[in-house]
């Protein structure tokens, strides 16, 4: 979602990873102008060194930071992305969590339960 939002506000972004994991899902969101970084990459690391920019943010945030970040989303149309499962895929779900195998949040979808 950062990188969403900063492309959003029109930004220049250099998205820093441990893992090229996500790396083409990313370069899809960015522009040409921007960077894929790997963290592990000390040469790559180079172009972050010496820009004096700060990063800096908070975990969470106000009623009001929250509503303003829904209202931005929405004006936007920013979603996040989810990976929807059955509860009844709840016990698989937890052991790719566990093996890190996770791309996305999971939602829950109630509606289509088996287990009735």
């Amino acid at each position: 979602m950062a990188v969403k939002f900063r492309k959003a506000l029109g930004l220049h972004v250099t998205v820093v990873s441990r893992s090229t994991s996500k790396k083409d899902e990313t370069l899809n969101l960015l522009k040409a102008d921007d960077r894929f970084v790997r963290r592990t990459d000390k040469q790559q690391l180079e172009v972050c060194y010496g820009c004096s920019k700060t990063l800096f943010g908070s975990v969470t945030g106000g009623t009001k930071d929250t509503r303003e970040m829904l209202e931005f989303c929405a004006a936007n149309k920013l979603y996040p992305g989810i990976e929807v499962i059955p509860i009844d895929y709840i016990n698989e779900a937890l052991e790719r969590m566990v093996k890190k195998d996770v791309k996305y949040r999971f939602v829950i979808d109630i509606k289509k339960n088996s287990l009735k």
